[in-house]
C-alpha cells in the first residue's frame, strides 16, 4: 500500500481474509485499499465489517464518513485531480500547480485548432479548483461532499467570474513568470480589463513589437 501497488494489496488482502473471516485489521486495510482504487461501496462494506467484529479498536465512523464524500465527490468534478495534486497538498501546492497547468493550457499557448476546444475547458476547470481547494470553507465542504455555492457545483461565488482575471492575477499582471524559474518566452504578457490582450517580442530582451491583439474566450463568464 505504502508503494501504492493497491492492486497487489488488495490480492493479498483478499487472501488474509479468505483464511480468517474474524480478522478486523484485514477489513479495515482493505476498506483503506478500496477507497485508494475508488471502490467506495466496497471500501464502506469493510469500514462497517471491521467495526463489526472490534468496534472498540475499530471505530470506522469517521473512516465510512470518508468514504461515502469520495463517492459523492467522484460524481462531480475530481479538483485533486484536475490539478494533478494529492488530497493532503497544502495551498503552496495548489497553487504551484495552478501555475504549472495553467501556463500549459492557456488557449493563447494552444495553436492546434483541434485541442483549442480542450485546453479552454482545462483552462477554466483549473482555474475552478484552484478556487475551491485555496478556499478553506469551500474545500471543506467539498471534502465532505456537500454542495457549493455556484451553479452547476462549480465552486464559483456566481456571475462576472473570469478564468483571465485569476491568470493575470496570479502572474502579477504580465511577464509571465510562475515564480518557478517558468518563464514564458516571447514577452508574453497581459494587459488590464476587457478582452485578454497580449504582446509578443521578437527579440529576448522584451521590447514589445510583432503586432498587438485582442481575444475573447470568456467560456461564458461576463
Amino acid at each position: 500500500m505504502k508503494q501504492d501497488r493497491n492492486d497487489q494489496a488488495l490480492q493479498d488482502l483478499n487472501k488474509a481474509i479468505y483464511y480468517n473471516e474474524k480478522y478486523p485489521q484485514a477489513f479495515f486495510k482493505r476498506g483503506e485499499t478500496n477507497l485508494n482504487l475508488k471502490n467506495f461501496d466496497d471500501a464502506i462494506k469493510d469500514y462497517q465489517e471491521a467495526q463489526k467484529l472490534d468496534s472498540v479498536k475499530f471505530d470506522m465512523t469517521e473512516n465510512i464518513q470518508k468514504a461515502k464524500a469520495a463517492a459523492k465527490r467522484s460524481k462531480k468534478k475530481d479538483y485533486y485531480a484536475i490539478l494533478e495534486i494529492k488530497q493532503d497538498a497544502t495551498e503552496e501546492d495548489v497553487k504551484k500547480s495552478y501555475k504549472k497547468l495553467a501556463l500549459k493550457w492557456h488557449p493563447d499557448r494552444v495553436h492546434d485548432p483541434e485541442l483549442r476546444p480542450k485546453a479552454e475547458q482545462m483552462f477554466k476547470d483549473i482555474s475552478e479548483a484552484y478556487q475551491v481547494l485555496t478556499d478553506k470553507d469551500k474545500r471543506r465542504k467539498y471534502d465532505l461532499g456537500q454542495d457549493l455555492d455556484g451553479p452547476d457545483f462549480g465552486g464559483f461565488d456566481g456571475a462576472g467570474f473570469n478564468p483571465f482575471d485569476l491568470f493575470k492575477n496570479m502572474f502579477h499582471g504580465g511577464g509571465m513568470s510562475s515564480g518557478d524559474g517558468d518563464d514564458m518566452p516571447g514577452g508574453f504578457s497581459f494587459g488590464g480589463g476587457g478582452p485578454v490582450h497580449f504582446v509578443f517580442s521578437s527579440h529576448p530582451g522584451g521590447g514589445q513589437s510583432q503586432g498587438h491583439q485582442q481575444h475573447g474566450f470568456n467560456f461564458g463568464f461576463p
